[in-house]
């Protein structure tokens, strides 16, 4: 949960690689760069070197840590790649997978069963909040994701509050997806955008909650 390490052999010599990427697939991703790289001809050490600098952007699977529970802030907003996230996360999680989640208004509303389909089949606690309505009634949105048929531990509208609540309630060694604004710092309702940041919000909350 706290990274991947990779072993690489190389003319019977044997480089390990401690890396702030997490999965499976960004394993086989860090495979196919250091082979690139000595293809290239970077020497293996300093290819490693190279790889142990790579972490991820801003709001892409951003970790954020509360102790030993984990929050992983994304930009998935729509099943494909909430069902991307979501399997990474439950290869790694050892207590409760939580997602928080959303879908914005204005845009197909097939998505958003879909979304809900996907967080029933792999997330343990589900969290519905708002996404950008715009003119939707956000509550509305939510209603389309519920028909899916996902069980949700709460629907908090407000997503401030929905973050600072799930982070809340977590248990030791739960892992939460906070998905669908990644690096945006907006919410739209209505006509007016309005500033909210989910990274700005998590660490608020864990700063709080280590202030205790």
């Amino acid at each position: 949960i706290d990274g991947i390490q990779c072993t690489f052999v190389v003319e019977g010599n044997t480089y390990r690689v401690h890396s702030p990427l997490i999965g499976r697939f960004n394993a086989e991703n860090l495979l196919g760069v250091f082979s690139l790289l000595c293809a290239l001809g970077h020497p293996p050490a300093d290819a490693v070197a190279l790889l142990e600098r790579i972490g991820s952007p801003s709001g892409r699977m951003e970790r954020f840590s509360y102790g030993d529970a984990k929050i992983f802030v994304d930009y998935a907003h729509a099943p494909d790649a909430l069902r991307n996230a979501l399997s990474t996360l439950k290869e790694v999680t050892e207590g409760r997978l939580w997602v928080l989640f959303g879908s914005g208004g204005g845009k197909d509303p097939r998505r958003r069963a879909g979304m809900g389909a996907v967080a029933k089949e792999l997330a343990d606690a589900v969290v519905l909040t708002a996404d950008n309505p715009r003119k939707e009634d956000p509550q509305k949105i939510v209603e389309d994701i519920l028909a899916s048929g996902v069980q949700v531990q709460f629907v908090e509208l407000d997503r401030a509050k929905a973050i600072e609540k799930a982070i809340r309630a977590m248990g030791e060694r739960d892992v939460m997806l906070v998905a669908g604004k990644g690096q945006e710092d907006f919410q739209i309702i209505g006509d007016k955008t309005f500033y909210l940041s989910d990274q700005a919000e998590v660490q608020r909350v864990i700063d709080e909650l280590q202030a205790r």
